[in-house]
């Protein structure tokens, strides 16, 4: 009897599992997270700008008496950029971007929360009584260059990246608060930048980076003139060589060129 109850138990069961009564199934993951892509996006950031002046003044070329010194300054910055990543290795991604940074945005009339913020520096050359200011200030900038990205969990990647840079700056020279002919120009400097950051998935596409760069410009001739400092004619050379450290936080949006399933959000 306890065989024949068993038995039809078991003829039981078999329908039931038939009808979709089934044990679950163990779970799944999504997907992994994608790195490929042409992404596009922008952000705001944080930077200090510190430009070297070497002041050269004498009676005749080559002239004498040099006055060096540097002056500092900070503020905000926007950006946007557009680049393309490609995950060469499981792990390693490699990538190539362009970026253009805009300043001057004032508040109220001042310009005083530009990035590479607009610096009035006063002095008296060696042995002169005039007295000389320098103004200085960054319009725009813009740097291509390349990643390389390490990624160690499913949606973080740690990145460093390096390239070439160019910035515009007004500069504006002034002696015994009269502008001094042919001092003020805009100057455009050539340079090159290195940095490092992390990238953080969130899902849809989207990223957030948080970002450290260093940028170094080349020395430039601003002004080659002749003053009469102290009422005497004397030649004048200037040359400025700007250095520029950032913080900067982004959003980006990433084209999957491989279709593959996006990773959900979080």
């Amino acid at each position: 009897m306890a065989l024949a109850v068993g038995g039809a138990a078991i003829l039981m069961a078999s329908p039931a599992l038939a009808d979709g009564y089934k044990a679950k199934a163990a779970p799944v993951a999504c997907c992994e997270a994608n790195w490929n892509g042409i992404y596009f996006g922008g952000g705001f950031g944080w930077g200090a700008m510190i430009t070297g002046h070497t002041d050269s003044f004498g009676p005749a070329a080559p002239v004498g008496s040099t006055n060096e010194q540097d002056l500092g300054s900070d503020g905000v910055l926007g950006f946007l950029r557009l680049g393309l990543d490609r995950q060469i290795h499981p792990g390693i991604v490699l990538g190539a971007f362009a970026d253009f940074e805009f300043h001057d945005v004032g508040i109220f009339g001042s310009l005083s929360n530009q990035r590479r913020a607009k610096k009035k520096k006063h002095y008296a050359p060696p042995a002169f009584t005039d007295v000389f200011e320098h103004d200085v200030s960054l319009d725009t900038a813009w740097a291509i260059g390349a990643r390389l990205g390490f990624v160690r969990s499913c949606c973080t990647m740690w990145y460093i990246n390096g390239g070439y840079t160019q910035a515009d700056i007004d500069y504006t020279f002034t002696q015994n608060s009269v502008a001094v002919a042919g001092a003020s120009k805009d100057v455009t400097l050539g340079g090159w930048f290195l940095g490092g950051g992390v990238e953080q998935q969130l899902g849809r596409g989207l990223a957030l980076a948080l970002e450290y760069r260093y940028a170094s410009y080349e020395t430039k001739e601003v002004f080659n003139g002749t003053n009469n400092i102290t009422g005497a004619p004397l030649l004048h050379r200037e040359e400025i060589d700007p250095t520029i450290h950032t913080v900067r936080l982004g959003l980006t949006y990433k084209f999957d060129v491989h279709n593959r399933a996006p990773v959900p959000l979080k």
